[in-house]
């Protein structure tokens, strides 16, 4: 419909007359679009000029344009649309916005404020919790902007939107902490945390119990968004490093490859990142965490020490059954039982033993094996003490030996197959160079 000239110089009278408005300019004929800057927020000045119109009896409605990703508004019967923009370049509300979806969850998770809550709770909740001495506020003056973005929150014309998609960022982050227990979750709003570089760009950080830390960036756009999509409330990524989503998809599928799919009761990898697989992720690591530990390090090197004792506190001798043996997965090369002193033809332990081992994965032998893992060791052990004859003791005789070794892991749990030859030994010990059991190493 065509655009009436004396409601159009109405509209133009009006927009003029407010304080926070001016026009920067107009487009069309059959169907004209008023482009109105302001300095403040969009959605105030909307609502101030959506009043004032009423006022000159002109009826509006507010709709989303074409020309803009915010509520317009539309003159009733004619085509005329009043389009809003920021003067410092549209950044203000979309600032505002994207604040809320990173530093909302993050106070939230900081302050266990549950996630079910409805939009309005889950914001009044936020404002209750903030605290400016929390350790989410990296930069010295973070806190101070941080509380004046909770304040305007109200004020953005995408108010439900952005806290629904603040609320979806901290279930994310539950999930995280399920499966990987957090130490501190960070706002990277102008600063960066500790060991972080001042160009990455994430806008949340997470800083696990071990010390390391992965960084989120989280958009404020829609699901049109032209850049990477890596939304927090679509779905949430580690963000660094990767330049593009299909490098970052297909690390995740190397990884899943390799990796994941020795876990346990693993889901599909079309569940890569979501519940079902965090779960299984967490539930290998409190039923087996040598194991765990195997696959969380593509190389990884374990050192193992230990030392035992038996000692009788009323000075009797230590009975053979309840004397120290070296098992054989501790001291692989030998023959269980056939190492340390011996009294005649039977080995008859020590009082005293002590075992070093040191293990390192292959990670590119079996590379694309789902259930294979290669390794070398090296073991290290000694068995001494008997407290009936001196004479038979065998402190100063040292065993050890190297090895290759291949972990196979089965439905009914890991098998260890091991090749080891002894470096040094004494000359009653019984070596044995192959042997296999069932269950981790060490």
């Amino acid at each position: 419909m065509a655009v009436s000239d004396s409601i159009k110089a109405k509209v133009i009278e009006t927009i003029n007359d407010e304080k926070n408005l001016e026009i920067k300019k107009m487009e069309g004929v059959s169907k004209v679009y008023i482009y109105a800057v302001t300095d403040g927020l969009r959605v105030d000045a909307r609502n101030s000029l959506t009043a004032a119109l009423k006022k000159q009896k002109i009826a509006t409605e507010e709709k989303l344009s074409k020309k803009s990703t915010e509520l317009a508004t539309f003159i009733k019967n004619q085509d005329l649309i009043v389009v809003y923009k920021n003067k410092s370049g549209g950044m203000q509300e979309t600032t505002l916005n994207s604040t809320i979806t990173e530093l909302f969850p993050v106070i939230a998770f900081d302050k266990n404020i549950p996630q079910k809550l409805t939009e309005q709770n889950f914001y009044a909740a936020i404002q209750k919790a903030y605290d400016p001495k929390s350790k989410v506020f990296v930069g010295n003056n973070d806190y101070k902007q941080g509380k004046k973005f909770i304040d305007d929150a109200i004020h953005s014309s995408k108010f439900k939107q952005k806290i629904t998609n603040a609320k979806a960022a901290l279930g994310y982050i539950n999930q995280q902490n399920k499966g990987k227990p957090i130490k501190q979750v960070y706002w990277g709003y102008r600063k960066k945390p500790n060991g972080v570089s001042p160009s990455h760009r994430g806008d949340i950080f997470i800083q696990f119990n071990d010390g390391k830390m992965i960084g989120l960036s989280v958009k404020a756009g829609g699901t049109g968004t032209k850049e990477p999509k890596y939304n927090t409330y679509v779905s949430a990524v580690m963000k660094d490093g990767y330049d593009d989503l299909a490098t970052y998809q297909k690390w995740q599928k190397e990884s899943y490859d390799q990796y994941y799919k020795k876990v346990p009761n693993i889901p599909a990898f079309s569940f890569y990142g979501k519940d079902q697989m965090v779960t299984a992720v967490a539930n290998l690591e409190a039923s087996d965490k040598d194991y765990y530990n195997e696959l969380y390090e593509n190389n990884v090197t374990k050192l193992s020490i230990n030392l035992s004792a038996a000692n009788s506190i009323t000075n009797d001798d230590i009975k053979l059954s309840e004397r120290i043996f070296i098992p054989a997965s501790k001291l692989r090369g030998f023959q269980t039982g056939k190492v340390g002193p011996k009294d005649g033809t039977d080995f008859i332990g020590g009082n005293f033993s002590s075992t070093i081992n040191i293990s390192s994965t292959l990670p590119y032998i079996f590379r694309n094996s789902q259930t294979l893992a290669a390794l070398l060791f090296t073991d290290i052990g000694n068995v001494w003490g008997v407290d009936y004859n001196s004479k038979l003791d065998d402190s100063n005789k040292i065993r050890s030996s190297v090895g290759i070794g291949v972990d196979w892991f089965t439905p009914v749990g890991p098998l260890n197959f091991s090749l080891a030859a002894p470096i040094s030994k004494a000359n009653t010990d019984k070596t044995q160079n192959f042997r296999f059991n069932l269950g981790t190493t060490f």
